[in-house]
């Protein structure tokens, strides 16, 4: 098992410290806001994200385990806690705070983006450019991250869960193609 705790703590450093550093601004926006309803939206949407940090979801740094799919439910929850809070937010006049969550949730969907993208690459690359044993599953795996990244963007939690489906037959197909 991997030492989570030693992932590389740079920015654009290792997507499992970026979902650290993201929870953790999560809950200062959290100190910071005035709305009572909007404090315990960014209160969910961080505990979210910090379940999705269990190592059991996690094969290192960047590369979740078999079980990481629940990584994405759990961050979907968390882009529907972040969503309503920023219009709470906006509505009690914190603009502020509610722009802090806005881009906190960007980085919530880059992060998923990334993770998708990742299984995705190591299809292409087990598989041998989606080969035909594992090619319908390589392809479709690339056909939802571009359908997340295109036609979802107005919807965070659509998005993730496009993201979780492409990360899904990504590893499928992986699967498929390594012995």
């Amino acid at each position: 098992a991997p030492a989570l705790a030693d992932c590389d703590p740079v920015a654009f450093g290792s997507l499992y410290k970026q979902k650290v550093f993201l929870s953790s601004s999560v809950s200062d926006i959290a100190d910071l806001a005035t709305d009572g309803d909007a404090i315990e939206k960014l209160q969910k949407a961080a505990k979210k994200i910090d379940e999705s940090l269990a190592q059991k979801y996690w094969d290192d740094c960047n590369t979740l385990s078999a079980e990481g799919k629940a990584v994405f439910d759990k961050e979907r929850d968390a882009a529907d806690e972040l969503v309503d809070a920023y219009q709470k937010l906006l509505a009690a006049g914190d603009e502020s705070s509610a722009y802090d969550v806005e881009y906190q949730l960007t980085q919530l969907r880059n992060i998923d983006f990334d993770l998708a993208d990742d299984m995705v690459d190591a299809a292409i690359a087990a598989s041998g450019a989606c080969d035909p044993e594992s090619g319908a599953d390589c392809k479709k795996a690339d056909e939802e991250t571009v359908k997340a990244r295109t036609k979802l963007l107005g919807d965070p939690e659509r998005e993730i869960e496009q993201y979780k489906k492409a990360w899904e037959h990504g590893r499928e197909a992986v699967k498929k193609a390594t012995p």
